[in-house]
Order: structure tokens, then C-alpha cells, then sequence
């Protein structure tokens, strides 16, 4: 274990790499923060799973994480830094454990705490997954508002000739049975078919 000072983080329910916040974001400038080296699967499962932990581990937490705020000093109440030999990110969880948010953190930043601890020993974090996310890490920020926005359009269409004119704008050719359109559409966007994606966002754009 070890404790880290004056670093930014970007709190999601999916964690960003820093070169995707955007200056809309709220930023948490945090004056101190615990850290613990953990295995590395048990970092890919917390990162990339709804995840609860242990709550005796909560009580080692608790009120730890100091956060600048303006001239104040406020106390996040269940925070901290989980890292291994490759990677580090910060979590933010509720009482009972279960993970509240996930960031990324500064490159150096990054770099500081997995050199620093390099001699650490692993702790053995208890956890529970609870629900394994369809997450694909190699989608971007951009892309991943792409594809939330078209999902939400798709699930929203009412006309069976929309449906039609839509598959249309996409495939080049008809497809009479709206059933069955709407369901390949669908299929693609799960299947991250960026031609389809791009198509998609191409017409919501134009229909607004």
C-alpha cells in the first residue's frame, strides 16, 4: 500500500484514458489517495466488470481520499487506487462495496505509481462480479457516443417506412420485411460495424 498526492482524476462508470476528457468533464483534483497492488486479472475484472468488494476493505478506505475543494478540503468516503505491474486505476464505491466509478488516470501520473511500487506486495482483494459488461476496450469516447446514439434511435423507430428507407441508406437495396431489417441493423451496431454506424449517425443528422 501507498499513498499518492496532488493527482487528477475523471470519474466514469466506464473509466476514459485522459486523452478522451473533455474539458466539459468534472475534474476531481485530489490532494492524497491510497493505492494497492493487486494481480492482474483481478484489476482487468474491476475495471471491466460491475464488481463489489469485500466491505471489511471499505473500512481501511473509509474517508481516506482528500479532494481540493477551493479553499476546503473535502473527503471522498470510499476511494482509491488499485494498480499492477501495468496499469492503475482509481474507483469510487458505494457502502455495500459495489463499484460506483472507474478513472484512468495521467500518463506520469500512471507511471509514478507503478514504479514507486514496484517492490510492493500484492494485497488480495475479495470481490464479487456481479455483472459482466458487453464492453469492447478498444472503443473510443466518440465511437462508444456513436453507438449509444444510434442504438437509441433504433429503438425508438415506429414507422415500418422509416425502418425501410433507414436499412436502404445503409445496405443499397430493399429489404420489404421491416422485422427483418431493423434486426440486421441492430445486429451490425452489436457487432461494431462502423460502415453501418457511420451510415446510421449520417441519417439521424439529417432527419434532425
Amino acid at each position: 500500500m501507498q499513498k499518492i498526492y496532488d493527482i487528477l482524476l475523471n470519474y466514469k462508470k466506464n473509466p476514459y484514458e485522459f486523452y478522451e476528457w473533455n474539458k466539459t468533464d468534472n475534474i476531481d483534483h485530489i490532494k492524497s489517495i491510497l493505492c494497492f497492488k493487486i494481480k492482474d486479472d483481478s484489476l482487468y475484472d474491476l475495471i471491466n466488470n460491475d464488481a463489489k468488494i469485500d466491505v471489511n476493505f471499505l473500512k481501511i478506505i473509509k474517508d481516506k481520499t482528500e479532494l481540493f475543494g477551493g479553499k476546503l478540503v473535502k473527503n471522498i468516503e470510499y476511494a482509491c487506487i488499485f494498480y499492477s505491474g501495468e496499469v492503475a486505476c482509481a474507483f469510487e464505491f458505494y457502502k455495500d462495496g459495489r463499484i460506483k466509478n472507474r478513472s484512468y488516470l495521467l500518463f506520469d501520473e500512471e507511471e509514478d505509481i507503478i514504479l514507486s511500487g514496484k517492490l510492493d506486495k500484492i494485497v488480495d482483494i475479495k470481490y464479487e462480479i456481479i455483472k459482466k459488461y458487453d464492453y469492447n476496450d478498444c472503443i473510443t469516447r466518440n465511437e462508444a457516443k456513436k453507438i449509444s446514439q444510434v442504438t437509441k434511435y433504433m429503438d425508438n423507430i415506429k414507422s415500418k417506412d422509416e425502418i425501410k428507407y433507414i436499412y436502404f441508406e445503409c445496405f443499397n437495396e430493399e429489404e420489404k420485411d421491416s422485422s427483418i431489417a431493423i434486426k440486421k441493423l441492430k445486429e451490425k451496431i452489436k457487432n461494431l460495424d462502423n460502415n453501418i454506424i457511420d451510415k446510421l449517425t449520417k441519417v439521424i443528422n439529417i432527419k434532425k
